[in-house]
């Protein structure tokens, strides 16, 4: 299961690092993101597609696109 850390910057800005279990590499993985909203989407995509980040992203690029489709 994925989670969210709020990490505090120097300038008192946020960023939130998503870490979670590569399945396959059994290493802990971590990329830091601008907002809580990317990172809990990222959280989300992460434990419904079982940990997967290469499937994470390719949901996360379907969604954007259809958004863009859709107009919005």
């Amino acid at each position: 299961m994925a989670s969210i850390a709020t990490r505090t910057k120097k300038d008192d800005s946020k960023s939130y690092m998503v870490r979670w279990r590569d399945p396959k590499t059994q290493s802990n993985q971590g990329p830091t993101v601008g907002t809580l909203l990317e990172a809990k989407t990222l959280k989300r995509l992460l434990d419904a597609n079982g940990q997967s980040f290469e499937i994470a992203q390719h949901a996360n690029l379907s969604n954007a696109m259809g958004a863009c489709a859709a107009g919005m």
